[in-house]
């Protein structure tokens, strides 16, 4: 979903504006990879791109923390916190989704996270039916913002498409991680028969 916002956004030219990307990225799907993402809406918005080159989950968290100690990482993240508005997907807890098709994640950790009650994902990290965080583990192997951390931020536009994403935008809506909700017109009619 935000491949198609940051390949269809205009141009605009905007003074003293910085993207900072909020979690790590997939590196492996052509054309929706959170760096190339961020810099292709810097390039568009004539803003500084500030990329995090990392995956979003890695193998521990001692890999993790070792990480989280580059500067450019702990930077990013740091202007990312203060950002005043955030704008992110929601991510399925399936295996076609894009943290399983690129093989950050496989089917062990699907069956834990089904079993820990995940509904979706923001900047990889998973949540429940009522926007908790669920699965620790996991979450200590994320490279990005935590959902406290999104929190804070003053203005969070989730962008989503289709049925599939129904489950995880219910839950992200009661977690208040979101402020501004974009959706179709089929998922909006969905939500509003829940």
């Amino acid at each position: 979903t935000m491949s198609h916002v940051a390949k269809n956004l205009p141009n605009v030219e905007t003074a003293r504006l910085e993207l900072a990307q909020i979690g790590g990225g997939i590196g492996t799907i052509e054309g929706t990879d959170n760096p190339a993402l961020t810099t292709m809406l810097g390039q568009k918005m004539s803003a500084k791109a500030h990329v995090i080159q990392a995956p979003i989950i890695v193998r521990n968290k001692s890999i993790r923390d070792t990480l989280f100690k580059e500067n450019k990482i702990r930077e990013t993240l740091e202007i990312a916190k203060k950002a005043d508005i955030v704008m992110f997907g929601v991510g399925l807890v399936a295996p076609e989704s894009l943290l399983w098709q690129s093989g950050l994640l496989g089917p062990k950790e699907a069956t834990t996270l089904k079993k820990a009650g995940a509904v979706g994902a923001i900047c990889g990290r998973f949540f429940n039916d009522r926007g908790k965080q669920c699965w620790q583990d996991l979450a200590d192997r994320t490279i990005g913002l935590s959902l406290n951390e999104l929190k804070k931020i003053k203005h969070k536009i989730l962008i989503a498409l289709g049925k599939e994403k129904l489950q995880g935008i219910l839950g992200a809506l009661k977690g208040d991680l979101v402020d501004v909700l974009i959706v179709d017109k089929d998922t909006a009619q969905r939500l509003l028969d829940t």
